[in-house]
């Protein structure tokens, strides 16, 4: 590793499941092929190669190379109007809310929170703002009252958006950052090395899990638990780290609830066969050390 990469050697932090080394290695993996040049490599010509390495995955994207990260204008929304097209067996379609309260109802002031955030965990947590501004490209606040509190897609990946209810005050926002990064980030491993050995059968109820959205029962499909397993570690890591875990206006469970919760769709998943003659090598893996994390896990 050369160039800026020298600063990631020998870092392997413990408050993540997924080191800085690996997602790095996953950005240079796939962005190989692109890259200019390989030696006295720097963040900008990696960037440039992951920016292209995401321009031929995902073509339709737009503002692959746009000169900022946060944008609040109906110009941007329209430009991703079909990032909120139905995906497939969304088990959440269907299902209304009304929030209780809005703290961002402005656009504006939702971006620059979310900045405002990304900038102050330059000084806090280093590598995750460094992670975050070379896997992320976008992130864009609805004008509209579209609902969804913030999101990624699959489609679009190095995307978020973050949505009329947003909610999160402010020393929660930074657990909004790490979770919709970390969607990225396992889609860049998945993306890699592959997870499952049929897709088709992510669609079969035998594989899903019972599990709960908004207080309403659900049925989840594994890749869906997956995620939300490896996030709410990552939620419990930082809190464990800077954030804290003492109660807050926050669009995550409190820590005794994410436990819980994870413990349950843990225990569903090692007792379900068909969910384990789904998952490859690397994404058992993944399972694993996110249950490990779990069932050792004490507050």
């Amino acid at each position: 590793m050369v160039g800026f990469l020298n600063s990631y050697a020998g870092v392997d932090p413990m408050y993540r499941l997924f080191s800085s080394k690996q997602i790095l290695n996953n950005v240079l993996t796939l962005a190989s092929p692109y890259l200019k040049q390989k030696t006295a490599l720097h963040f900008s010509t990696l960037k440039d190669a992951y920016i292209t390495y995401l321009e031929k995955l995902q073509p339709y994207c737009p503002f692959m190379r746009n000169q900022y990260m946060f944008y609040a204008n109906q110009e941007t929304e329209k430009a991703f109007e079909n990032y909120f097209a139905p995906e497939y067996r969304v088990p959440e379609a269907g299902l209304s809310y009304e929030p209780e309260i809005i703290l961002y109802a402005d656009p504006g002031q939702r971006r620059e929170a979310l900045e405002v955030t990304l900038n102050d965990l330059k000084q806090r947590d280093t590598i995750f703002s460094e992670l975050f501004s070379l896997i992320m490209n976008t992130v864009f606040c609805t004008t509209s009252h579209r609902l969804g509190g913030t999101s990624v897609n699959p489609r679009y990946v190095g995307v978020m958006c973050a949505y009329y209810d947003m909610m999160a005050e402010k020393d929660a926002l930074p657990e909004l950052l790490i979770h919709e990064f970390t969607h990225n980030a396992l889609f860049l491993d998945e993306l890699r090395h592959g997870y499952y050995t049929d897709y088709k059968k992510l669609y079969d109820p035998a594989s899903y899990v019972n599990a709960n959205y908004r207080g309403m029962p659900i049925k989840l499909p594994f890749d869906r638990c997956l995620h939300s397993l490896i996030v709410s570690a990552e939620i419990i890591l930082a809190r464990d780290t800077y954030i804290g875990h003492q109660p807050r206006i926050s669009q995550h469970l409190s820590s005794e609830e994410i436990i819980k919760r994870a413990k349950e769709y843990i225990a569903q998943i090692k007792a379900n066969k068909a969910i384990h003659e789904l998952m490859k090598e690397r994404c058992h893996e993944v399972f694993e050390t996110c249950a490990t994390f779990f069932l050792c896990y004490h507050l």
